[in-house]
Protein backbone atom coordinates (compact mmCIF):
# COMPACT_ATOMS: atom_id res chain seq x y z
CA UNK A 1 0.00 0.00 0.00
CA UNK A 2 1.29 3.61 -0.49
CA UNK A 3 0.95 6.53 1.90
CA UNK A 4 -2.02 9.09 0.83
CA UNK A 5 -1.30 11.97 -1.18
CA UNK A 6 -3.84 14.92 -1.11
CA UNK A 7 -5.85 15.59 -3.61
CA UNK A 8 -4.11 19.04 -4.76
CA UNK A 9 -0.80 16.81 -4.57
CA UNK A 10 -1.88 14.42 -6.74
CA UNK A 11 -3.75 16.36 -8.65
CA UNK A 12 -0.33 18.04 -9.65
CA UNK A 13 1.25 15.21 -9.81
CA UNK A 14 -0.29 13.99 -12.78
CA UNK A 15 0.69 17.13 -15.04
CA UNK A 16 4.44 15.30 -15.27
CA UNK A 17 3.48 11.84 -16.35
CA UNK A 18 4.05 9.18 -18.87
CA UNK A 19 0.42 8.67 -19.36
CA UNK A 20 -2.87 10.26 -18.63
CA UNK A 21 -5.03 8.93 -16.00
CA UNK A 22 -6.84 10.40 -13.60
CA UNK A 23 -6.37 10.84 -9.61
CA UNK A 24 -8.31 7.73 -9.18
CA UNK A 25 -6.34 5.49 -11.76
CA UNK A 26 -3.46 6.47 -10.41
CA UNK A 27 -3.96 6.00 -6.71
CA UNK A 28 -5.56 2.25 -7.95
CA UNK A 29 -2.19 1.77 -9.85
CA UNK A 30 0.30 2.27 -6.62
CA UNK A 31 -2.09 0.64 -4.54
CA UNK A 32 -2.24 -2.85 -6.84
CA UNK A 33 -0.55 -6.01 -5.63
CA UNK A 34 0.97 -6.09 -9.41
CA UNK A 35 3.09 -2.95 -8.61
CA UNK A 36 5.60 -2.00 -6.90
CA UNK A 37 6.25 1.81 -5.98
CA UNK A 38 9.00 4.11 -4.88
CA UNK A 39 7.43 7.58 -3.11
CA UNK A 40 8.51 11.17 -2.80
CA UNK A 41 7.36 14.40 -1.33
CA UNK A 42 7.26 15.57 -5.24
CA UNK A 43 5.46 12.04 -6.99
CA UNK A 44 5.92 8.53 -7.48
CA UNK A 45 7.42 5.93 -9.61
CA UNK A 46 6.25 2.15 -10.15
CA UNK A 47 6.87 -0.62 -11.97
CA UNK A 48 3.91 -2.73 -12.38
CA UNK A 49 3.00 -6.20 -14.30
CA UNK A 50 0.44 -5.35 -17.27
CA UNK A 51 -0.28 -7.28 -20.33
CA UNK A 52 2.38 -9.58 -19.92
CA UNK A 53 4.62 -7.00 -19.53
CA UNK A 54 7.09 -4.92 -16.57
CA UNK A 55 6.19 -1.28 -17.46
CA UNK A 56 7.61 1.77 -15.88
CA UNK A 57 5.39 4.61 -14.31
CA UNK A 58 5.60 7.89 -13.05
CA UNK A 59 3.96 11.60 -12.10
CA UNK A 60 5.56 14.05 -10.36
CA UNK A 61 4.59 17.49 -9.45
CA UNK A 62 6.77 19.16 -12.40
CA UNK A 63 9.30 18.98 -14.04
CA UNK A 64 11.96 20.26 -11.99
CA UNK A 65 10.63 17.67 -9.47
CA UNK A 66 10.89 14.63 -12.00
CA UNK A 67 14.69 16.04 -12.83
CA UNK A 68 15.73 15.84 -9.03
CA UNK A 69 13.96 12.80 -8.25
CA UNK A 70 13.90 10.69 -11.43
CA UNK A 71 17.76 8.90 -10.77
CA UNK A 72 17.23 8.14 -7.37
CA UNK A 73 13.60 6.51 -7.48
CA UNK A 74 14.77 4.92 -10.51
CA UNK A 75 17.73 3.42 -8.89
CA UNK A 76 15.80 1.94 -6.29
CA UNK A 77 14.19 0.36 -8.65
CA UNK A 78 17.06 -1.43 -10.41
CA UNK A 79 17.32 -4.20 -8.41
CA UNK A 80 13.61 -4.59 -8.77
CA UNK A 81 13.99 -5.04 -12.14
CA UNK A 82 16.66 -7.24 -12.78
CA UNK A 83 14.65 -9.70 -10.29
CA UNK A 84 11.43 -9.56 -12.01
CA UNK A 85 11.71 -12.43 -14.03
CA UNK A 86 10.91 -10.02 -16.86
CA UNK A 87 13.61 -9.93 -19.97
CA UNK A 88 12.78 -6.44 -20.10
CA UNK A 89 10.96 -3.19 -18.42
CA UNK A 90 9.11 -1.03 -20.82
CA UNK A 91 7.32 2.39 -20.26
CA UNK A 92 4.65 4.19 -23.17
CA UNK A 93 5.15 7.86 -23.30
CA UNK A 94 1.57 9.09 -24.53
CA UNK A 95 0.57 12.71 -25.12
CA UNK A 96 3.75 13.93 -23.27
CA UNK A 97 4.92 17.45 -23.08
CA UNK A 98 8.45 18.33 -22.76
CA UNK A 99 9.14 14.86 -23.96
CA UNK A 100 12.90 15.78 -24.64
CA UNK A 101 13.68 15.87 -21.02
CA UNK A 102 11.78 12.71 -20.13
CA UNK A 103 14.02 11.36 -23.17
CA UNK A 104 17.10 12.48 -22.27
CA UNK A 105 16.83 10.99 -18.77
CA UNK A 106 15.34 7.41 -20.32
CA UNK A 107 18.48 7.46 -22.05
CA UNK A 108 20.66 7.80 -18.84
CA UNK A 109 18.63 4.58 -17.55
CA UNK A 110 19.45 2.37 -20.75
CA UNK A 111 16.04 2.70 -22.35
CA UNK A 112 15.76 2.95 -25.96
CA UNK A 113 13.21 3.55 -28.65
CA UNK A 114 10.91 1.04 -29.91
CA UNK A 115 8.60 3.34 -31.74
CA UNK A 116 5.52 4.62 -31.95
CA UNK A 117 2.30 2.96 -31.69
CA UNK A 118 -1.16 3.81 -32.44
CA UNK A 119 -4.57 2.03 -30.26
CA UNK A 120 -7.62 1.86 -32.42
CA UNK A 121 -10.86 1.47 -30.82
CA UNK A 122 -14.10 0.05 -31.85
CA UNK A 123 -16.70 2.30 -30.10
CA UNK A 124 -19.75 0.46 -30.63
CA UNK A 125 -20.02 -3.52 -30.22
CA UNK A 126 -23.73 -4.38 -30.33
CA UNK A 127 -23.86 -4.70 -34.17
CA UNK A 128 -20.47 -6.74 -34.51
CA UNK A 129 -21.19 -10.28 -36.16
CA UNK A 130 -18.87 -12.95 -36.32
CA UNK A 131 -16.28 -13.50 -39.28
CA UNK A 132 -16.99 -15.80 -42.20
CA UNK A 133 -14.18 -18.62 -41.31
CA UNK A 134 -12.94 -20.01 -44.78
CA UNK A 135 -13.86 -23.54 -45.21
CA UNK A 136 -10.67 -24.68 -45.34
CA UNK A 137 -9.82 -23.53 -41.45
CA UNK A 138 -10.65 -24.33 -38.29
CA UNK A 139 -11.54 -21.43 -35.50
CA UNK A 140 -10.82 -23.28 -32.36
CA UNK A 141 -9.76 -21.81 -28.60
CA UNK A 142 -5.97 -22.22 -28.04
CA UNK A 143 -5.03 -25.24 -25.68
CA UNK A 144 -1.68 -25.20 -23.29
CA UNK A 145 -0.06 -26.95 -26.14
CA UNK A 146 -0.54 -24.10 -28.82
CA UNK A 147 1.59 -21.86 -26.51
CA UNK A 148 4.83 -22.83 -28.56
CA UNK A 149 3.11 -21.77 -32.27
CA UNK A 150 1.72 -18.63 -30.77
CA UNK A 151 4.90 -17.48 -29.80
CA UNK A 152 6.73 -18.56 -33.02
CA UNK A 153 4.38 -17.04 -35.38
CA UNK A 154 4.12 -13.41 -32.79
CA UNK A 155 8.10 -13.46 -33.58
CA UNK A 156 7.94 -14.20 -36.88
CA UNK A 157 5.24 -11.36 -37.70
CA UNK A 158 6.63 -8.60 -35.36
CA UNK A 159 10.02 -8.87 -36.42
CA UNK A 160 11.98 -6.51 -34.56
CA UNK A 161 8.75 -5.26 -32.99
CA UNK A 162 8.47 -8.61 -31.24
CA UNK A 163 6.96 -8.51 -27.35
CA UNK A 164 9.39 -11.87 -27.04
CA UNK A 165 8.13 -14.95 -25.76
CA UNK A 166 8.08 -14.21 -22.39
CA UNK A 167 5.46 -11.49 -22.92
CA UNK A 168 3.57 -13.77 -25.09
CA UNK A 169 2.98 -16.96 -22.94
CA UNK A 170 2.52 -14.22 -19.81
CA UNK A 171 -0.48 -12.79 -22.02
CA UNK A 172 -1.82 -16.09 -22.61
CA UNK A 173 -1.65 -16.83 -19.04
CA UNK A 174 -3.84 -13.92 -18.07
CA UNK A 175 -5.90 -13.75 -20.92
CA UNK A 176 -9.88 -13.47 -20.79
CA UNK A 177 -9.88 -15.81 -24.29
CA UNK A 178 -7.21 -16.90 -26.73
CA UNK A 179 -8.01 -18.19 -29.99
CA UNK A 180 -6.19 -19.73 -32.94
CA UNK A 181 -7.03 -20.44 -36.51
CA UNK A 182 -5.79 -24.16 -37.97
CA UNK A 183 -5.75 -25.22 -41.22
CA UNK A 184 -4.92 -29.02 -41.45
CA UNK A 185 -3.66 -29.29 -38.16
CA UNK A 186 -1.43 -26.48 -37.77
CA UNK A 187 -2.10 -23.07 -36.29
CA UNK A 188 -1.56 -20.25 -38.89
CA UNK A 189 -3.05 -17.51 -36.83
CA UNK A 190 -3.98 -16.40 -33.38
CA UNK A 191 -5.10 -13.87 -31.32
CA UNK A 192 -5.54 -13.05 -27.49
CA UNK A 193 -7.79 -11.17 -25.31
CA UNK A 194 -8.03 -9.24 -21.94
CA UNK A 195 -10.98 -10.28 -19.95
CA UNK A 196 -13.68 -7.38 -20.53
CA UNK A 197 -14.02 -4.99 -17.58
CA UNK A 198 -16.07 -2.04 -17.04
CA UNK A 199 -17.80 -2.80 -20.59
CA UNK A 200 -14.13 -2.48 -22.11
CA UNK A 201 -11.48 -5.23 -23.56
CA UNK A 202 -8.57 -5.45 -25.58
CA UNK A 203 -7.11 -7.46 -28.20
CA UNK A 204 -3.97 -7.43 -26.82
CA UNK A 205 -1.46 -9.39 -29.44
CA UNK A 206 -2.74 -10.66 -33.11
CA UNK A 207 -1.27 -11.81 -35.75
CA UNK A 208 -0.99 -14.32 -38.84
CA UNK A 209 2.18 -16.82 -39.94
CA UNK A 210 4.19 -14.50 -42.45
CA UNK A 211 3.33 -17.11 -44.69
CA UNK A 212 -0.22 -17.70 -44.72
CA UNK A 213 -0.86 -13.97 -45.15
CA UNK A 214 -2.48 -11.94 -48.38
CA UNK A 215 -5.50 -13.94 -48.08
CA UNK A 216 -7.50 -11.30 -45.56
CA UNK A 217 -6.98 -13.73 -42.88
CA UNK A 218 -5.99 -10.53 -40.61
CA UNK A 219 -9.68 -9.43 -41.09
CA UNK A 220 -10.78 -13.23 -40.00
CA UNK A 221 -9.14 -13.61 -36.63
CA UNK A 222 -8.88 -10.29 -35.65
CA UNK A 223 -13.18 -9.75 -36.23
CA UNK A 224 -13.24 -13.12 -34.32
CA UNK A 225 -11.09 -11.52 -31.29
CA UNK A 226 -13.45 -8.48 -31.40
CA UNK A 227 -16.37 -10.73 -31.50
CA UNK A 228 -15.47 -12.73 -28.71
CA UNK A 229 -15.13 -9.39 -26.88
CA UNK A 230 -18.87 -8.49 -27.77
CA UNK A 231 -20.09 -11.32 -26.68
CA UNK A 232 -18.65 -11.42 -23.36
CA UNK A 233 -20.68 -8.28 -23.03
CA UNK A 234 -18.08 -5.81 -24.42
CA UNK A 235 -19.27 -2.53 -25.57
CA UNK A 236 -15.75 -0.98 -26.51
CA UNK A 237 -13.01 -2.93 -27.51
CA UNK A 238 -9.41 -1.69 -28.13
CA UNK A 239 -6.50 -3.11 -30.55
CA UNK A 240 -2.90 -1.38 -30.74
CA UNK A 241 -0.87 -1.42 -34.12
CA UNK A 242 2.34 0.28 -34.97
CA UNK A 243 2.61 2.89 -37.61
CA UNK A 244 5.73 0.78 -39.08
CA UNK A 245 3.52 -2.41 -39.70
CA UNK A 246 0.81 -0.23 -41.65
CA UNK A 247 -0.96 -3.43 -42.90
CA UNK A 248 -2.39 -3.49 -39.39
CA UNK A 249 -3.79 -0.67 -39.51
CA UNK A 250 -6.02 -1.18 -42.57
CA UNK A 251 -7.44 -4.53 -41.29
CA UNK A 252 -8.51 -3.18 -37.86
CA UNK A 253 -9.89 0.03 -39.44
CA UNK A 254 -11.87 -2.33 -42.51
CA UNK A 255 -13.20 -3.67 -39.38
CA UNK A 256 -14.98 -0.60 -38.17
CA UNK A 257 -12.00 0.35 -35.38
CA UNK A 258 -10.96 4.09 -35.09
CA UNK A 259 -8.22 5.97 -34.56
CA UNK A 260 -7.65 6.70 -30.56
CA UNK A 261 -4.52 7.37 -28.70
CA UNK A 262 -0.51 7.84 -29.77
CA UNK A 263 2.42 6.84 -28.15
CA UNK A 264 6.11 5.97 -28.13
CA UNK A 265 7.18 2.91 -26.15
CA UNK A 266 11.02 2.38 -25.04
CA UNK A 267 12.52 -0.72 -23.61
CA UNK A 268 15.25 -1.27 -21.16
CA UNK A 269 17.18 -4.60 -20.59
CA UNK A 270 16.61 -6.17 -17.36
CA UNK A 271 20.14 -7.89 -17.28
CA UNK A 272 22.21 -5.23 -15.86
CA UNK A 273 25.28 -7.56 -17.37
CA UNK A 274 24.03 -7.03 -20.77
CA UNK A 275 23.64 -3.43 -20.18
CA UNK A 276 26.76 -2.83 -18.69
CA UNK A 277 28.41 -4.62 -22.20
CA UNK A 278 26.50 -2.45 -24.02
CA UNK A 279 27.76 0.44 -22.31
CA UNK A 280 31.31 -0.93 -22.65
CA UNK A 281 30.83 -1.10 -26.33
CA UNK A 282 29.37 2.11 -26.78
CA UNK A 283 32.44 3.62 -25.07
CA UNK A 284 34.76 2.09 -27.55
CA UNK A 285 32.86 2.90 -30.71
CA UNK A 286 33.12 6.40 -29.01
CA UNK A 287 37.08 6.16 -28.87
CA UNK A 288 37.34 5.36 -32.35
CA UNK A 289 35.35 8.29 -33.41
CA UNK A 290 36.87 10.84 -31.54
CA UNK A 291 40.63 8.94 -31.83
CA UNK A 292 40.33 7.84 -35.39
CA UNK A 293 39.71 11.45 -36.76
CA UNK A 294 36.01 10.73 -38.18
CA UNK A 295 34.67 13.61 -37.18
Amino acid sequence: MTQVRSGDQLGDALQTRNSPRSIEEWEALLDSDAAEVVETDVGEMAIARERGQLHLHYAFDDLEAMTSAWHPCFEALRERIADSGFPYVTIDLVEHANRRWIENLLAECDFQAMGEWLELVHPGLRDVVPPEIPEDLTMRRAQPHDGAAIVAIEGAAYGEWTDGEASTLARIEEAGWTGVLERDGEVIAYAINTPVENGRGEVMSCAVAPEAQGDGLGKVILGAATYQLAASDGREAAVRVRPDIPKAARTATALGYLVGRRGIELRRDSDEEVLRQARDDARVRGMKVRFGGWR
